[in-house]
């Protein structure tokens, strides 16, 4: 390797480094922009062939329509989750909810299973312990996360409105954009192409098939709580939607417990 190649790739590994350094932070606004940019190109490409290929004015009705489902809901939901998540850990600091109760009943009314626990060598005690910690940082967590983004309010406005500015353009510009990476890379056209359609598809499938099962559980389980009468039922209702992410119990580990309680205090 010549002198002049070796100069060459060492100024392009610098130049490189300074323009990760330059919009590290601006990777989220990025990523989120280039995310919903891949679900929504479906319906992109749906109102720009209704509006005869103007693709400006089909960039601006999908991102309107962006706006008007998923993000307005989204904020709402997380004012929502925050205030009954920061009134929930005032219960919890006043006593008046206690998560130990199941536990409790547990030791009273099946000392078969307390001993079972003995005999694995889990203490009741500290479970206790863990689940009081449990529910109160992450009741404070989420509460302090709200503090958090209003006392950053312009720097989130400031990264919210960029992702909007990036949205419509990777909207209105992504076959563009995409035909500029693929001439970029050196894997062959074809391949890039193939990788990148199939890189879109499988994102879509996923995105839309978890939120779509995290939704429906985590709306089902919070009615469910407000009908029954239990507080803070979006709070526990967006936990059951978080949880459904997992394997098997999924959001199982909110209602259950809940469910075990009711049952106690009959």
């Amino acid at each position: 390797m010549t002198l002049q190649k070796v100069s060459f790739l060492g100024a392009l590994g610098l130049v490189s480094l300074a323009f990760i350094w330059l919009v590290s932070p601006f990777l989220m606004p990025v990523f989120w922009a280039a995310t919903l940019a891949i679900v929504f190109n479906p319906a992109q490409s749906f109102i720009e062939q209704r509006l005869k290929g103007r693709a400006t004015p089909a960039a601006l009705l999908t991102l309107l329509l962006i706006v008007a489902t998923v993000i307005v809901p989204t904020m709402l939901l997380f004012s929502a989750v925050a205030s009954e998540a920061s009134l929930l850990y005032v219960r919890i600091q006043n006593g008046q909810f206690d998560p130990n109760e199941i536990l409790t009943w547990v030791q009273i009314q099946l000392p078969a299973v307390s001993g079972y626990l003995a005999d694995i060598g889990v203490n009741i005690n500290d479970v206790r312990a863990n689940v009081s910690r449990f529910a109160v940082t992450g009741s404070q967590f989420i509460g302090s996360l709200a503090l958090t983004v209003g006392q950053n309010a312009v720097n989130f406005t400031a990264m919210f409105f960029l992702m909007l500015y990036l949205l419509f353009f990777f909207l209105r510009d992504g076959k563009t954009i995409l035909e500029a990476l693929i001439y970029a890379l050196p894997l062959g056209d074809e391949r890039e192409r193939a990788l990148f359609a199939k890189f879109a598809e499988v994102s879509r499938a996923t995105i839309k098939g978890t939120l779509l099962i995290g939704v429906v559980q985590g709306t089902l389980g919070g009615l469910m709580f407000y009908f029954v009468g239990i507080e803070a039922a979006v709070f526990w209702g967006v936990m059951m939607m978080v949880l459904s992410l997992l394997p098997v119990v999924g959001a199982s580990l909110v209602w259950a417990p809940a469910a075990l309680i009711m049952f106690i205090n009959g």
